[in-house]
């Protein structure tokens, strides 16, 4: 780090000038000294001397200027100025040397850097758990071992500490590394053994079950995970309002109207699901508008709404249902006015199979000849808007059942494979359904014989 500070030398001589110019007090000038002290407070200085010909001089601080200030009597000439900075009696900062001409009468400025010499506190590492060794169960006053095994980076030492909550139980030596443990009482016993280096611990804990001598009983060590409903958000951008489970007591009503054939995109997200897996989550309203999902992942939904052109008070709801079944709904209130049904043409839907049969629209399936059972069939397909917003898509073969398919998201290439089921001797019929957001939709589909390998 390098601390600037400004140094001003104000150089005045005495009046007795017939002396010899290098000879004398009188060949003295008086150098005022005035370092900016903003930045070695800030570096924790708490003291700056200047050394110059042969003499060192402390500065004192002045609070009503900020600076540090002082007075050295220099003889006239080229002078080495250095000056050094302390944080209480530790040398923290130094400059290099710097020449400077004293002339009669004339004020000098020096500027000095002041670089930091401190190497900064030293790191600490804490200890670095290594292993940890223990029976799980033992029998009344018998003495079983306990043994930590711990890394200290850098050698430092390190104490140990084991403590039970079972109290009559004993340790044969409880600041040690290895122990030897036992209890003169049947039960559970949780055990603690804590290391600690540079004030710094590290603490594990375990149970071990003391039984009766001889004891023909077992025992079960319990633990219990609380799981909760999903922690879910939903926002409607365009109409600047967004709601929280975290936020329940907030208002959740959107002040922005809508009304069709206008869209309103919207996301909803499962910040936390609880504890459990991750599970479903849907966007839907109960007003008979209609929604499209434009990208999706699980813990995150995208896409548009479309109200309804009646109009009404509606409530847009995000709905996560977790691994564990636990749902969790969070809405949005939505006024919307009464407009205009929304239209769009058709999609335009090109699909093909993966040995280049190409779908053809229905009524008219194309035929795309014969497939063995067992066999991977993979549908590659693209879907064109000319001027709506996505809706959904479906993929189905009535062989081998419906078919994951990505979000609908326009003008997109993707394909999907599945394995055909063995039923020899059965027509399969595979159907694209690609519905926009306003209503409209497009089917093709292709058809193929199954047969036995």
């Amino acid at each position: 780090m390098r601390i600037y500070a400004l140094v001003v030398a104000t150089v005045t001589i005495s009046c007795a000038t017939n002396h010899p110019p290098s000879q004398g007090v009188d060949q003295q000038g008086l150098a005022e000294l005035h370092v900016d002290a903003q930045s070695l407070i800030a570096a924790s200085v708490t003291r700056v001397t200047v050394d110059a010909a042969g003499q060192t001089q402390d500065l004192t601080l002045n609070q009503a200027t900020g600076t540090f200030d002082g007075a050295l009597f220099l003889p006239s000439g080229t002078q080495s100025l250095a000056a050094s900075a302390f944080s209480g009696d530790q040398l923290v900062g130094q400059s290099q040397p710097t020449p400077v001409t004293v002339q009669i009468g004339v004020v000098t400025r020096v500027v000095l850097r002041i670089l930091d010499r401190s190497t900064g506190p030293a790191q600490l590492f804490g200890p670095i758990l290594d292993s940890l060794s223990f029976p799980t169960t033992t029998e009344v006053n018998h003495a079983v071992t306990f043994a930590i095994s711990v890394v200290a980076p850098i050698g430092d030492p390190v104490t140990y500490q084991w403590t039970s909550d079972c109290a009559d139980a004993t340790f044969s030596t409880a600041d040690a590394a290895t122990t030897e443990f036992s209890g003169p009482t049947s039960g559970a016993c949780t055990i603690t053994v804590t290391a600690t280096s540079n004030k710094v611990a590290q603490s594990q804990r375990f149970v071990i079950a003391v039984f009766p001598a001889g004891a023909m009983s077992g025992a079960l060590q319990v633990s219990t995970t609380f799981v909760t409903a999903p922690l879910i958000q939903i926002s409607l951008p365009e109409l600047g309002c967004t709601a929280a489970t975290a936020n329940a007591g907030s208002d959740a009503s959107c002040q922005t109207t809508i009304a069709s054939p206008s869209i309103a995109s919207y996301n909803a997200s499962v910040l936390s699901w609880g504890g459990s897996d991750p599970g479903t989550l849907d966007v839907s309203d109960n007003c008979g508008g209609a929604t499209g999902v434009s990208s999706r992942s699980p813990s995150d939904i995208s896409g548009a709404w479309l109200p309804p052109a009646s109009g009404g008070a509606c409530l847009v709801t995000a709905r996560a249902v977790s691994g564990d079944d636990l749902t969790a709904t969070l809405s949005l209130a939505v006024l919307v006015r009464p407009g205009t049904p929304a239209t769009a043409q058709p999609p335009s839907v090109f699909a093909e199979f993966e040995n280049g049969c190409v779908f053809g629209q229905l009524p008219f399936p194309a035929g795309c000849g014969s497939f063995p059972v067992g066999g991977l069939r993979t549908v590659f397909a693209e879907i064109f808007l000319p001027d709506g917003h996505p809706g959904t898509m479906t993929l189905t073969d009535d062989c081998a059942g419906p078919q994951a398919v990505p979000p609908f998201v326009n003008n997109a290439f993707f394909g999907v494979s599945y394995a055909v089921p063995s039923l020899t001797s059965r027509t399969c019929t595979v159907t694209l359904h690609a519905t926009t957001l306003e209503g409209s939709f497009t089917d093709v589909a292709a058809q193929y014989q199954l047969f036995g390998r």
